[in-house]
């Protein structure tokens, strides 16, 4: 069976903490493979921290438009939530 694909879109404290189970492995359907935040020093700690086997964005319009996700779990500040969900509608 394959494993869904996940990717992050903010990777502060929340995404960070999320990127410690998907990336470790703890979830074995699910494995991370992009992170998308606009700050590129947390770009900076998810490929530290996970090395090349993901794909890090700076705009989320090329984190979807890469079609590298299965699934979107959207860890950014509350308000940015229902535009970044309905994108991920739009590009699934």
């Amino acid at each position: 069976m394959d494993k869904l694909r996940f990717g992050i879109i903010g990777y502060g404290g929340m995404g960070a903490a999320h990127s410690d189970y998907l990336g470790k492995g703890e979830i074995p359907e699910a494995e991370l493979v992009a992170v998308c935040d606009v700050a590129p020093e947390r770009l900076k700690l998810a490929r530290e921290k996970f090395g090349k086997k993901i794909k890090v964005f700076e705009k989320a319009e090329e984190f979807f438009a890469a079609k590298a996700v299965d699934a979107v779990l959207i860890a950014t500040p509350h308000y940015f939530h229902p535009p970044l969900a309905i994108e991920a509608y739009n590009h699934g």
